[in-house]
């Protein structure tokens, strides 16, 4: 009869279940037993230290994920960014309506299917400040403000603003690849969007983290689909 000898004493069956399929996962085998305060883990003594080594890593990294998770943001962490975001929406706009330098910019910078298929990818990218009007402008200012906000408090400023950045530039390129070569697009909305997928998607990892119910963890994600609709 093979010798047994707790590991870990935990105080659910559910935390018990976590830790076992840990050590399975490494190839230990174990055994649950209820025991005063909980439910004790068990394996063969010749698998004591390597299995409280790596119930000890499983927890430190838990520790870690939990601690990133819970770090409370300040309330403007991400809005110097946001701001610039705004400024250039609005500088482009001026420069757009004055046809500064007799440039025009809407023919200059708007994401064309055809242009985009002979190379000229950059499109993508300029099309991102253009505005039809003063409306198109103020929606996309004021949705980019909240959801580029929100993703820079998750990700930081610069990798969540590169991000939305890349997000709307393929968003662009997608659309004008895969479309009619004469179809059109200006407007930040395609980097809002972006923004928004961030948020969501991010929002969900976090809450499988923490292991919410399967309903919660949906819950962002839905919510996100449902904007675009």
């Amino acid at each position: 009869m093979i010798e047994l000898e707790e590991v870990r004493r935990s105080g659910s069956w559910r935390e018990a279940e976590q830790l076992a399929l840990v050590l399975a996962a490494m190839g230990i085998g174990c055994r649950l037993a209820v025991a005063p305060g909980g439910v004790a883990l068990q394996v063969a003594v010749a698998d004591v230290d390597t299995a409280r080594r790596e119930l000890d890593a499983y927890e430190r990294e838990n520790a870690r994920r939990r601690s990133a998770v819970a770090r409370p943001r300040d309330l403007w962490e991400g809005w110097p960014a946001a701001v610039v975001y705004a400024l250039v929406l609005l500088l482009v706009f001026g420069a757009e309506r004055r046809e500064l330098w007799s440039v025009d910019w809407l023919a200059a910078g708007a994401s064309r299917g055809g242009l985009l298929e002979h190379g000229e990818w950059w499109r993508a990218v300029t099309a991102l400040t253009l505005h039809v009007d003063h409306g198109h402008l103020i929606g996309n200012i004021a949705a980019g403000l909240v959801f580029g906000t929100l993703a820079a408090q998750l990700l930081g400023q610069g990798l969540a603003w590169l991000a939305i950045l890349l997000a709307g530039m393929a968003g662009n390129l997608l659309a004008g690849l895969l479309r009619a070569p004469d179809y059109t697009a200006i407007g930040a909305s395609t980097a809002v969007f972006g923004a928004l997928g961030i948020v969501s998607g991010y929002t969900r990892q976090r809450r499988w983290i923490e292991r919410h119910l399967t309903l919660r963890r949906l819950a962002p994600l839905g919510a996100g689909i449902l904007l675009l609709v």
